[in-house]
């Protein structure tokens, strides 16, 4: 049995093997196994993988897995001796493999902290509350950074949070700061990425939502990378860009173009302004917010801004 701390410690790797999850690292690793020539099998009890929320984008992603690793969804998944390898069954799937990876996640490394002795509430993970923006534990000269919180277990994250523990933690008064746009990207092909609000979290908001499906657009049918769907989701009233979900070619670029709109507080109209060159695959993203336009109330009649210039001017 591997995990991505003894996998890339074996001299070889059998023909067969099994991944348990489809996160972020499950899926990464069971299709990087998959294209070195392993049968990859992956067992998940839910359809659920990458992060990702939204039904269409997951849909999406799911259907390119698929088309290189065997997927069974069902029952928690149980292993056994055999003779020839290892026998993992769901249910009614049993599959005999060389290797098992487990890629089911991880828990907050807190064993030895003494955080029972805190003297606050503990929740059933064994963590005490704390404020995200400042990491402090209650009224405590104690601050949380890193993998020691479950919720956002990214480096980036992770960098953040420390620098904010550091800085409170030599402050005579604990100060509070804001986070960046929340960013997640998984690193398959297409590119899964989540960024600001989730399809999940938007659930209650009223929202417009423009999509690009990438099996349609000009520079990815030219690289042969058409596979994958965009969703941007804006605020009905105000045009803002809220979040998106996506499995893209080049998502993790989208990504970050997308994360700082988000970041910046810009509507539709606003990233409609930005310039976009040709044939890129950002001309994608401008097809999804054009759709996004499209629904707001106050739709603008073109990308452009029209400019206050005086007409003599201009034709002199």
């Amino acid at each position: 049995m591997l995990t991505t701390d003894t996998l890339f410690e074996q001299p070889t790797l059998g023909k067969r093997m099994a991944v348990l999850g489809l996160g972020a690292v499950g899926v990464e690793m069971a299709q990087a196994l998959a294209r070195l020539g392993i049968e990859v099998t992956a067992f998940v009890t839910r359809k659920a993988s990458a992060g990702l929320s939204d039904p269409q984008v997951l849909d999406t992603l799911w259907a390119q897995l698929e088309k290189e690793f065997t997927i069974h969804i069902g029952e928690r998944a149980t292993l056994a001796a055999h003779g020839d390898g290892v026998e993992v069954t769901s249910g009614s799937h049993r599959v005999v493999v060389d290797q098992v990876l487990v890629a089911s996640g991880r828990v907050p490394n807190i064993e030895g902290l003494g955080l029972e002795t805190l003297g606050v509430a503990l929740d059933e993970r064994g963590l005490p509350a704390f404020d995200r923006n400042s990491r402090q534990i209650g009224d405590l000269p104690v601050f949380i950074a890193g993998d020691i919180d479950p919720s956002h277990a990214l480096l980036h994250e992770a960098v953040d949070e420390g620098h904010i523990a550091g800085m409170n933690a030599f402050a005579n008064s604990p100060q509070a700061y804001c986070r960046r746009t929340a960013l997640a990207i998984t690193f398959c092909q297409p590119n899964a990425a989540v960024v600001g609000k989730s399809f999940k979290e938007l659930g209650g908001h009223d929202i417009v939502i423009g999509h690009i499906d990438f099996s349609r657009q000009g520079r990815a049918r030219v690289a042969q990378e058409d596979a994958g769907l965009l969703r941007v989701y804006a605020d009905r009233a105000s045009g803002q860009l809220m979040g998106a979900e996506m499995c893209a070619p080049a998502g993790e670029h989208l990504a970050h173009l997308l994360a700082l709109a988000i970041n910046n507080e810009l509507t539709v109209q606003q990233m409609l302004n930005m310039p976009i060159y040709h044939p890129v695959l950002e001309e994608g993203l401008r097809t999804a917010l054009r759709r996004a336009a499209g629904q707001l109330p106050n739709r603008a009649l073109s990308d452009l801004e029209v400019c206050d210039l005086d007409v003599q001017n201009v034709l002199d």
